[in-house]
C-alpha cells in the first residue's frame, strides 16, 4: 500500500515537474527584462492582478506591471495598452485600477483599451486572438509571462514578454506555489479548446 502511494506520489510530482518544464522551455529565448532589448509591437497586453491587498495597501505587483508597461510605451517598444482583467470577489475592478494607473504613468487614455473580459489568462489571451491581433507584448512577473507566452503560441498568436520587477515577501512562496499550479492547469485549458475547435 505504501509502495503504490509512493509510485502515485512519484508519477503526480513528475507530471508537475514536466508540465513546468515544457512552459519555461517554450518561452526561452522571448522573456525580456531589459527594457532596450525588447522587440517593437503595435499592441501591449497588460495582464491583470488584484489592485489591492487585504490590507487596503497598493498590491506593489500590480504598480510594478503598470511600470513596466509604461516603460515600453515610452520607449516605443508598444503604441497601444490592452488592460486585461475581472472584478475580482472583493469587488475591485482590475481594468479600472491600472487604467488609471497607466494614465498617471504618462499613457494616454486614447492609446488605452479595456478588456474587462479578461478574468483569466487564457481568457485575456482569447480576447486578444477574437479582436483579430496576431502579435502581442506581454507584461507581467516573469513566471506568469513564460505561461502567458506558452499559452499565446497555442493560440497562434505571435507573442514576446516583458517582466515586471518581481515582489519579494513573506507570502511570495504562497505565489510560486500557484505559478506552479497554473503551469499544469494551462494544458487543460488547451486541450479543452483543442476539443472545442473539433466540435
Amino acid at each position: 500500500m505504501i509502495y503504490a502511494i509512493c509510485i502515485f506520489v512519484s508519477l503526480i510530482v513528475l507530471a508537475v515537474l514536466s508540465c513546468n518544464l515544457l512552459v519555461a522551455f517554450s518561452a526561452r529565448g522571448k522573456v525580456y527584462r531589459d527594457i532596450n532589448k525588447a522587440p517593437e509591437n503595435e499592441y501591449g497586453l497588460l495582464l491583470g492582478t488584484l489592485p489591492c491587498r487585504t490590507n487596503g495597501e497598493i498590491n506593489p505587483r500590480m504598480t510594478n506591471r503598470v511600470k513596466a508597461m509604461a516603460g515600453l510605451y515610452k520607449a516605443g517598444k508598444v503604441r497601444k495598452v490592452i488592460v486585461s482583467g475581472g472584478t475580482n470577489v472583493r469587488g475591485q475592478n482590475e481594468v479600472e485600477a491600472m487604467h488609471r494607473c497607466l494614465e498617471e504613468n504618462g499613457v494616454d487614455g486614447s492609446d488605452i483599451i479595456d478588456d474587462k473580459k479578461g478574468v483569466r489568462t487564457y481568457e485575456s489571451l482569447r480576447n486578444v486572438v477574437s479582436a483579430g491581433i496576431s502579435q502581442i507584448t506581454i507584461v507581467s512577473q516573469f513566471g506568469h509571462c513564460q505561461r502567458a507566452v506558452f499559452i499565446a503560441k497555442s493560440l497562434n498568436v505571435s507573442s514576446v514578454a516583458f517582466a515586471a520587477q518581481s515582489v519579494r515577501n513573506s507570502k511570495s512562496w504562497i505565489m510560486a506555489m500557484r505559478e506552479v499550479l497554473a503551469k499544469v492547469k494551462v494544458f487543460k485549458d488547451i486541450c479543452r479548446q483543442g476539443k472545442r475547435g473539433e466540435s
